[in-house]
């Protein structure tokens, strides 16, 4: 009987066996979508997020291994600021050519020594041409760097100064034809400008504004000569072409003389600048504190909200100038106006940034009374048009008399030009960062 009893046992156990595998795999395979779901559509990410973009860190002529070239601008409305006298035109050349070893120069196309070009300057020996062809240079020197960039077995590193009065002309046979050609066809000079540059992803480019006087004729838009006011001082250009990094290497060079920190006897100070070699600017270094009362938890930023003298806690948040080191910004105080502060996708208008001249930092804070259990908070920093190109985009006048200094016909349009032909400096941002803010 108990062995009867067993067998029976055994075989009920083995059917109590079966049927709670009928039901335990089609349990689990609706646990692990159920989890698929959750993890795709449900769950909130946690993390810090998306990670920083790097800067591009500077790259120092280690060895010799940047080859710098000044290219010269030989069109004839360059030739007043050579015959200029105590000109600070020769004395720019002249520092450019000292800042990289062995740097040579081009003119048309024959290459020659930097020293040459600054000699030849001088003694009046350069042969002047009748008709600009900026877009064709600059897209040509812009196409050597992403030549270069490309060639990973070389790793080439050049960077490339075209001087210039920034001047967009078309040709003398169309300006013959109709002397308004240039003042009708300038969204047509500006595209040669951006089509040169197109799909250059590598290239970054920088602008620096200097003053020079100028002697002689001055070519206007409609191909008429006027004979300027002595040493009448007029605007042109060092345009710095070259590979992101070499290009912030250089920028930083450059903000050194400014502060004194390298050679002060060295007169390359630009009057103003613009830049475009860092990429849109997104999700870096924006702390929110202070420490201590203000947590990050992987997902989001923690706080606790109480009252402090009747008044409701503020949440800070710092965002340290030297994100835009190799941005130039002429005036932070705008800059921060002209920043908006977002709680859900709902700007506040009533939450601006200051400029903390102090901590070098932009700042604004957020009432904890605006917040509730978790809110979204996105800053975003607008990309602002310098004003001296505005200033240096007066079209000419028939005389050239009142503003010299600062005329130079359609010079806004060369600038759009280039900013549209540069893949990434388009963006109307500089800077975007979202976070989330949660309570404990």
């Amino acid at each position: 009987m108990r062995t009867n009893r067993g067998k029976t046992s055994n075989r009920r156990g083995k059917q109590h066996g079966t049927n709670i595998a009928k039901f335990v795999a089609p349990a689990l395979i609706l646990l692990l979508l159920g989890w698929g779901v959750y993890e795709l559509f449900i769950k909130e990410p946690t993390g810090p997020g998306p990670q920083p973009q790097e800067f591009h860190a500077p790259v120092s002529p280690a060895n010799g291994k940047i080859t710098a070239t000044i290219y010269f601008d030989n069109s004839s409305s360059m030739k007043g600021y050579a015959d200029a006298s105590n000109n600070t035109y020769i004395d720019i050349l002249s520092d450019l050519r000292g800042f990289y070893q062995n740097t040579g120069a081009i003119i048309g196309s024959e290459l020659i020594d930097g020293d040459e070009l600054i000699d030849r300057i001088r003694l009046h020996k350069i042969n002047y041409t009748n008709e600009s062809l900026l877009y064709r240079d600059i897209g040509n020197i812009a196409t050597k760097v992403q030549e270069e960039f490309a060639d990973t077995v070389k790793g080439a590193l050049s960077i490339n100064f075209y001087v210039t009065d920034g001047i967009m002309s078309g040709s003398d046979a169309k300006i013959r034809e109709d002397s308004e050609y240039n003042k009708i066809h300038a969204q047509d000079l500006q595209n040669q400008i951006s089509k040169a540059l197109e799909g250059k992803d590598s290239v970054a480019i920088s602008v620096y504004q200097f003053g020079s006087p100028f002697v002689g004729e001055y070519w206007a838009y409609d191909n008429e000569h006027h004979t300027l006011p002595s040493n009448c001082k007029r605007n042109f250009y060092v345009i710095a072409i070259g590979g992101r990094s070499v290009l912030a290497n250089f920028k930083q060079k450059v903000d050194s003389i400014s502060s004194d920190q390298i050679d002060s006897y060295s007169k390359f100070i630009p009057s103003a600048q613009w830049h475009a070699i860092d990429d849109q600017i997104v999700n870096t270094n924006l702390r929110v504190g202070p420490n201590g009362a203000v947590n990050f938890n992987g997902e989001a930023y923690c706080y606790k909200p109480k009252v402090i003298n009747n008044q409701d806690r503020c949440i800070l948040f710092n965002l340290d100038t030297d994100v835009f080191r190799n941005q130039y910004i002429e005036n932070m105080d705008t800059l921060a106006y002209k920043s908006i502060v977002e709680i859900d996708g709902r700007q506040m208008k009533d939450i601006v940034l200051s400029w903390d001249e102090k901590a070098h930092a932009l700042t604004f804070q957020i009432p904890t009374s605006k917040l509730a259990k978790k809110n979204k908070i996105r800053l975003t920093i607008p990309k602002l048009k310098p004003l001296w190109i505005e200033r240096s985009s007066v079209p000419d006048d028939k005389y050239m008399f009142s503003r010299p200094d600062e005329r130079t016909f359609l010079f806004d349009k060369f600038m759009q030009g280039i900013q549209n032909g540069i893949n990434g400096a388009s963006s109307p941002i500089i800077y975007q960062r979202e976070i989330i803010l949660k309570q404990e």
